[in-house]
């Protein structure tokens, strides 16, 4: 039997509600979709928050927290698990900053960021991360809360944040798991933890990435 999956859309015509205009769908991110469908399926809410935006459902609208009269109408597909598969063309758009090293160009990154981060908790080995498990997890859970404020994305921070907060109890295998399937979710932080990967030995962006280690690098060490 065929997998199904969810995706809700929002329609991103200029004028949404016009009847003469070819109709064009946008996605939502895997994030909000998560947050979208959660609310609507198992929550039964009328509303939800997505940052900028607040879903009607009842109405079947988006409309934009800092202005009610920008609105645009949503769906909700139930669609194959193939077809519902999307290609990430973030991952794919050059950075606002161009390191002058390709990222798959330079050896050991995750290596220098994940050291980083152990030296400045004073870590000394990778094995000994157990007895400090849950300080890791929640070092994590408060990075990815300072990215996601610092980029609007705070409900998307607070999604992934819970999901860290269901396997804190759990083993490195299974934290480790969650981690992987936050890191391939399409939203705000794997574009900002690819960012700073990708300028790791750029002294000309030292700075930057090494801003990222309190934030990120408890995600990084959890995710490798």
């Amino acid at each position: 039997m065929t997998q199904k999956s969810i995706e809700w859309f929002w329609k991103s015509n200029d004028n949404p509600f016009s009847n003469e205009e070819s109709v064009d769908w946008n996605r939502y991110s895997d994030v909000e979709n998560a947050i979208i469908e959660e609310a609507f399926s198992t929550l039964k809410k009328t509303h939800v928050i997505i940052d900028d935006y607040h879903i009607d459902f009842e109405h079947r609208v988006q409309i934009a927290n800092d202005d009610k009269t920008k609105q645009r109408p949503i769906k909700r597909v139930e669609m194959n698990k193939e077809e519902g598969g999307r290609l990430r063309e973030a991952r794919f758009m050059p950075n606002p900053i161009v390191p002058s090293s390709s990222f798959h160009g330079l050896v050991g990154l995750r290596k220098i960021f994940i050291d980083s981060f152990m030296k400045s908790i004073d870590l000394k080995s990778v094995n000994d991360w157990e007895k400090r498990k849950y300080e890791i997890v929640e070092k994590a859970k408060l990075g990815i809360l300072h990215e996601g404020q610092l980029v609007g994305k705070q409900c998307e921070a607070n999604w992934i944040v819970e999901q860290l907060e269901k396997v804190k109890d759990k083993t490195k295998k299974d934290i480790g798991e969650c981690c992987v399937y936050i890191y391939t979710l399409e939203s705000f932080l794997y574009k900002i933890l690819n960012h700073a990967m990708r300028l790791i030995g750029d002294i000309d962006h030292e700075n930057s990435w090494q801003s990222k280690i309190e934030t990120l690098g408890p995600f990084t060490f959890l995710l490798y």
